[in-house]
């Protein structure tokens, strides 16, 4: 089992739709792969319409539940998508309201033991034996979730907006992963860098991704996720785009990504 983390500080970076579409093309290449929401905003849960599970993340942070009673087969809402998906390998492990409240009080928790939450739940699914990949939707910010998503991961990889100031940010980014290394006394694998909400014709795009492609160390996925309609269309529809419309361009795109991070992953 390989447990994949899109992370990154920065708010508005597609961690989510990352995560999401990631996740489900891994599903739909036969891989069965659960989607854990470790937002507090809860966005992932949202755009795939979870919420109303009876369990999710928090209750097992806090041991109300077995790990087994947190996970839900993901079903579109739409009788019609549901039958067609029914037997997509997909599944979620839900966030809820009270998720930011829970994450809170783990951080009173002392080092190294505050950094472990996340990671005694990742253990108990590999127990389990059904899964091959978890996927980890991170929240922004320098969290105690956050610090316990790169605990918790085999590998992460970073979603990117190809901005002039993302030089700045992924410095002070993989600077902060060390630390968290350190305190934690993990030691985590960085695949690379997905450049998302792309724009060929703006400067500043062709400059990050020239600093991207310069510093050597990690990989910088391709193509790169071009910033369309259709991921904000697919989440008003509560279906993942590369399901949704599996031939668009950006849905596409996200399924070349899959198969780059997929080879790159159980390679290791």
């Amino acid at each position: 089992m390989k447990v994949l983390a899109f992370t990154n500080e920065k708010g508005g970076v597609a961690k989510t739709t990352t995560s999401i579409n990631i996740g489900a093309a891994l599903a739909k290449a036969g891989k069965s792969t659960l989607l854990i929401d470790c937002d507090p905003q809860i966005s992932l849960t949202n755009a795939l319409r979870m919420e109303s599970t009876k369990a999710g993340l928090a209750e097992l942070l806090v041991g109300k539940r077995e790990v087994k009673e947190a996970i839900y087969r993901w079903t579109p809402t739409n009788a019609w998508w549901s039958e067609k998906l029914r037997d997509l390998p997909l599944y979620i492990i839900a966030g809820s309201d009270n998720l930011g409240d829970t994450i809170e009080s783990l951080g009173a928790q002392r080092a190294p033991e505050r950094y472990q939450n996340l990671k005694k739940i990742i253990k108990q699914v590999g127990e389990m034996g059904f899964f091959d990949y978890v996927i980890l939707d991170s929240p922004p910010g320098r969290s105690t979730m956050a610090e316990n998503v790169i605990t918790a991961s085999d590998y992460l990889v970073i979603p990117v907006e190809p901005e002039y100031l993302t030089i700045y940010a992924t410095k002070r980014l993989l600077s902060w992963i060390f630390k968290v290394e350190k305190a934690s006394k993990t030691q985590q694998n960085i695949l690379g860098f997905i450049v998302v909400k792309y724009d060929m014709r703006l400067g500043d795009h062709a400059k990050a991704i020239e600093f991207l492609k310069g510093q050597k160390t990690y990989k910088v996925y391709e193509p790169f996720i071009k910033n369309l309609s259709v991921f904000k269309n697919s989440n008003a529809e509560g279906i993942p785009a590369v399901l949704w419309r599996a031939t668009h361009e950006g849905s596409m795109q996200y399924q070349k990504v899959a198969k780059e991070v997929m080879k790159d992953a159980e390679r290791r």
